[in-house]
């Protein structure tokens, strides 16, 4: 190896160690942050519960947006939902794992998804009308080879429905 060679990594690897450093540094403080989130949440979401049972009932969410201004309902849900999962924990440490695991799944961003042409929200369906469109859109689709239909699993899948159906039309409900 050249001298010049030598040099270089020299100087490169003093720079990545400083950076590895550095880079080790702030995760422990970010998990810090993260354990010391995680606590104030729980024991936040302790007295929130607490509360909740003393606030007469029907009163509670007026109560909680007056008493705890910027205190979204998002949050307040998760703060009491970690202390609902873990009833014995007196500790930190006695969290559940999935709980744990939950709480901090909040801080992944969304996922991107691409707007595709139809692709609204709608309400569920409140009316028979509704199901019967929804049969006739899947017989077309079906029909028209758009769909790839396994007869004896849609026969055992559906058997409750129709044997109910079968039931209405001989006067059985």
């Amino acid at each position: 190896m050249q001298t010049k060679q030598i040099t270089a990594i020299k100087g490169l690897t003093t720079k990545a160690q400083k950076l590895f450093a550095d880079l080790t540094a702030s995760e422990t403080t970010l998990q810090s942050a993260f354990d010391r989130r995680l606590e104030r949440s729980w024991q936040f979401g302790k007295l929130l519960n607490e509360l909740k049972e003393l606030v007469p009932h029907g009163d509670w969410e007026n109560y909680r947006t007056a008493s705890f201004k910027g205190l979204s309902d998002r949050v307040a849900r998760q703060c009491q939902k970690l202390d609902h999962d873990n009833p014995k924990a007196l500790k930190l440490a006695d969290l559940s794992a999935e709980s744990v695991r939950k709480f901090r799944y909040g801080y992944v961003p969304a996922k991107e998804r691409a707007q595709l042409k139809g692709n609204v929200r709608f309400s569920k369906p409140s009316h028979h009308s509704s199901l019967v469109n929804e049969q006739n859109k899947f017989m077309q689709r079906v029909k028209a080879g758009h769909v790839k239909l396994d007869v004896a699993e849609f026969l055992r899948d559906s058997k409750d429905y129709l044997d109910w159906c079968a039931g209405l039309a001989a006067g059985r409900r």
